[in-house]
């Protein structure tokens, strides 16, 4: 991300689970792009405002390193997709420090339950 200080939107989502070129980033992938973001804000902030990592294999392990992205002043990610990811239950609780700038999450398909409901 330092390298591309004006990037607003990243998606690197998947939208066939058949296609053969799908992006499979998994936990490891996600976290080195909230590490991108958060070192971009070295620079003053980070303008990226949308990020999609829909459909890349993803577990609740990388949440905690998401709800880093929590300080507003620096930070202006609005918009979330984690959709079709295995995110389980305990989703909003894990995300909830960064949930307060997010106007737009997608969550579809991550495993919510119920008891979810009562973090969000």
């Amino acid at each position: 991300m330092q390298d591309h200080p004006t990037l607003t939107v990243l998606d690197f989502s998947n939208s066939e689970l058949k296609n053969p070129n799908k992006n499979k980033l998994r936990n490891q992938g996600a976290i080195a792009i909230v590490r991108g973001i958060l070192e971009s804000t070295k620079q003053g902030y980070s303008v990226l405002n949308e990020l999609n990592l829909a459909y890349n294999f993803l577990t609740a392990d990388c949440l905690p390193y998401f709800a880093a992205l929590n300080d507003p002043d620096f930070i202006r990610l609005e918009t979330l997709n984690l959709s079709y990811n295995a995110l389980g239950p305990d989703t909003f609780r894990l995300l909830k420090p960064m949930l307060g700038q997010v106007v737009n999450l997608n969550l579809s398909n991550t495993k919510l339950t119920n008891m979810s409901m009562h973090d969000l």
